[in-house]
């Protein structure tokens, strides 16, 4: 909380102005609502990142905040992971690969575009991070990553393991990194002053010896490297502080330091970028604003147009598909200009936005919008290809545009006359393909990809309130208390949800429950702790989110807290085949931090034996004092899937996309009532159970048709869940292309090939399966031949 005041004339009502933006009170504190819709308050810190094949995919960390993703459109950016936002990174050959992080260097990594993460820190043993610590991709070859602590980290595999690379650089934590993008193995770090001076080190051998580089450079906090894209050995640095030069700059790889500071401000600078197009084009962003400099540092000029002013720029950094620098600033949200236009022709497309979650029977349109941001003017047609293809890449439709001509700075809307809507739920990915002419030189492809999803069971729910005399459970079972803690229960009978059948619950402290059937960790079965996150199961996996915990009731899903006082406990009522299975959460602080909160709730859940209905049963409120949570309680459900319209939010009164939760629900001003109870019913009635017969073996059956042309279908049979990884091979056994490389439950499987890109021969398909998303010990590999005849 940064400020407060009171309205002149009536003192009840209180204003206040946090981290998460300002917040009025009419009753001086006791409950708040949130005004700031609209104003823009976002406190980003430093590693912000953007794919570089979709202009319309970006994410960055919030102070206190969590990290969000940007997928297009400004009014939502999605809220993932939890605590402070830190350091992102984007895949650059495939951003479905992610990377955030919260605090302390805590990584974790998603295969979806930030749908869901898992932790990404196995192997790092030293904790001495900063407190917002890098950590980058490199561009040359992305299976390598550096993450900087006091020691220096490297992972050769994606971030699944990690590996020191030396001991102590200086004893001083890394707060900055830059990895060459021509060379994986040539590496920047600065440190912070805190055990010793600041320094700056540099590594040519991927980390296996480090030169200190600092040289006569001022010892302020190093707060941003860049190295130039096209030449490893020229790099630029920025520094915090005051009294000294802010932008430094080596032409020999940190051999020297040249002061490049010129007449910029006197304030600290906190970000540097250069364009990979034009090297000498450098932006520099402090705590007044961006400046930009044309001739590699020589002069500057402001860049600031268009920002508030005197904003905080945390950092800097460059969408390359629509060639605009974005600049994260603390405190004034995100912003986004074109980049200085290149000396000759340059064209950038940016594709129209689509939703990441489309239901089915939605239809689709198609379009770019073209823009010339080079200094020349467009003389020759340019060939645009629509491709749309479905998860077996089979091409669903394809269509061609040519456009020409535009002047320097100007614009144009090309839209497709091919629409699309989609009989069948899946990903899809969409494809505009540039062909190359003697202006182009390259050929260019920007994909997107969204989801199709029908209207789930869940959503056609019914939940109907009514009044009833709240009975508390006496006897029974008391479990332990704590902060942030589950417990796994097997449940007395059989329940039904969402047309499977469940036979075990796991309870968290923090007002939710799980249903799971077989091993933990699997599609159905109970959430792991590492599944449900480190940064506590208040956050991951809420009502929208696709995280886990999945196939879950939130009755009053908030980050609460069972101290000594509070307790949970369940009972078993009545006898079979009209037993009722009852949880209740008793005497539970309404927010996590008990120096700051007196209030205290009590609510149950009631699953019925033979109907398979849910109550959500609501007790008395010891009325207190109450900080209001970061987030605020939700209250509702969700099936196995979660994210959009697979979730059921009671106060909103439906399912919908995750923008619409309601997520601020105060136990002093939304509390359903002592008595008030939520019958829900009809996610079972009609459902068939699709729970899966499981396989007997592993097993990877002969493609059919074979010889084919151009598509086939291969099948196999998993009798466990596992990482699968299926790749096919042509006859001098090359790699040609990895069909399938995810995690996948027990049960039958099929994929559709269609080679029509390939030339005709015979290739083989190899299917492993692993414990491990590394493969390190198959547990099944099997491999088969396949014809193609053109």
């Amino acid at each position: 909380h940064h400020n407060y005041a009171h309205h002149p004339s009536d003192p009840d009502i209180l204003f206040i102005a946090n981290d998460g933006g300002v917040y009025k009170s009419t009753n001086f504190g006791a409950s708040y609502t949130n005004i700031g819709i609209g104003l823009i308050t976002s406190q980003f810190y430093n590693g912000f990142s953007s794919s570089r094949s979709d202009s319309n995919f970006a994410l960055g960390g919030l102070q206190d905040n969590n990290t969000v993703v940007y997928r297009g459109n400004k009014q939502n950016w999605n809220r993932v992971i939890g605590g402070d936002g830190s350091w992102t990174a984007v895949n650059p050959a495939d951003d479905n690969i992610v990377f955030g992080s919260y605090q302390y260097n805590n990584i974790l990594k998603s295969n979806n575009r930030g749908n869901s993460f898992s932790n990404s820190t196995s192997g790092m043993t030293d904790g001495g991070a900063a407190f917002i610590a890098p950590y980058a991709i490199a561009e040359s070859n992305p299976a390598v990553m550096y993450s900087g602590r006091r020691v220096i980290y490297k992972s050769t595999n994606q971030g699944a393991n990690w590996f020191a690379t030396s001991n102590f650089l200086d004893g001083n934590p890394a707060i900055s990194l830059s990895i060459s993008a021509k060379d994986e193995n040539t590496v920047f770090v600065g440190t912070a002053p805190i055990q010793d001076s600041a320094h700056i080190f540099k590594t040519n051998d991927g980390g296996e010896t480090w030169v200190d580089v600092t040289g006569d450079l001022p010892d302020r906090y190093p707060m941003d490297l860049a190295i130039d894209p096209n030449n490893k050995n020229v790099v630029y640095l920025v520094l915090a502080g005051f009294g000294s030069g802010h932008v430094f700059k080596t032409t020999n790889g940190g051999s020297d330091w040249i002061d490049i500071t010129q007449d910029l401000p006197d304030v600290p600078t906190t970000a540097v970028a250069v364009d990979p197009i034009s090297s000498d084009n450098v932006y520099i962003g402090n705590d007044l604003g961006v400046f930009a400099s044309t001739n590699g540092g020589s002069t500057w000029m402001n860049f600031s147009e268009g920002l508030p002013e005197a904003v905080m720029a945390m950092d800097l950094n460059i969408s390359m598909t629509n060639r605009k620098l974005r600049v994260a600033t603390h405190g004034n949200g995100a912003y986004q200009r074109p980049l200085f236009n290149v000396s000759n022709f340059f064209m950038a497309a940016t594709p129209s936005s689509i939703p990441g979650s489309v239901l089915e029977g939605t239809e689709i349109t198609f379009g770019l919008n073209l823009n010339n941001l080079g200094a020349l003017p467009q003389t020759e047609t340019a060939e645009y290809t629509l491709r749309l293809l479905n998860e077996g890449y089979d091409e669903l439709l394809t269509e061609s545009q040519s456009h020409c001509c535009l002047e320097p700075g100007g614009s144009y809307n090309l839209d497709f006359e091919s629409t699309y809507t989609p009989t069948e739920i899946g990903e899809y990915t969409i494809q505009y393909i540039r062909a190359a002419n003697s202006q182009l030189s390259e050929p260019d492809t920007i994909s997107q990809k969204f989801t199709v999803i029908a209207l789930p069971q869940i959503a056609k729910s019914t939940v109907t309130k009514i009044n009833r005399a709240y009975s508390p459970v006496s006897g029974g079972t008391t479990l332990g208390s704590g902060d942030d803690v589950q417990h796994k229960i097997n449940l007395p009978f059989n329940f039904k949800y969402n047309g499977r059948t469940f036979n075990k619950i796991q309870i968290s402290s923090n007002g939710w429950l799980e249903f799971g059937i077989g091993t933990d960790g699997s599609e159905f079965g109970l959430s792991t702790a590492q599944q449900i996150g480190n940064i506590g199961a208040n956050e991951n996996g809420r009502l929208g989110s696709t995280s886990r915990p999945s196939k879950a009731l939130g009755p009053w899903w908030e980050d609460l807290n069972a101290n000594s006082l509070a307790n949970l406990t369940y009972k078993t009522e009545g006898s079979s085949p009209n037993r009722v299975f009852v949880f209740q959460w008793r005497d539970m602080l309404a927010y996590y931090d008990a120096s700051i909160t007196t209030t205290r709730v009590n609510f149950q859940v009631r699953l019925y034996e033979t109907s398979y209905k849910i109550e959500f049963c609501y007790g008395e409120v010891q009325r207190g004092t109450f900080a209001g949570g970061d987030i605020g309680a939700m209250i509702g459900f969700k099936d196995h899937i979660g994210g959009d319209y697979h979730f059921y939010d009671i106060a909103a009164g439906g399912p919908g996309t995750q923008a619409t939760i309601v997520t601020d629900l105060s136990p002093l001003s939304d509390w359903p009532g002592d008595g008030a109870v939520f019958v829900i019913e009809n996610i079972s009635t009609g459902v068939e159970d699709i729970t899966p017969s499981i396989p007997s073996e592993f097993s990877l059956e002969q493609n059919y048709p074979n010889p084919f042309n151009p598509s086939t279908t291969i099948e196999y049979e998993m009798n466990d869940d596992g990482f699968v990884k299926l790749t096919l091979w042509d006859i001098l056994g090359s790699e040609v292309v990895v069909l399938v490389n995810k995690f996948q439950t027990s049960g039958a499987h099929k994929f559709n090939l269609n080679a029509e890109r390939l030339t005709s021969g015979v290739y083989f398909y190899r299917l492993i399966i692993s414990n491990d998303e590394n493969h390190s010990s198959p547990r099944y590999a099997s491999t088969k031949k396949l014809v193609l005849l053109k």
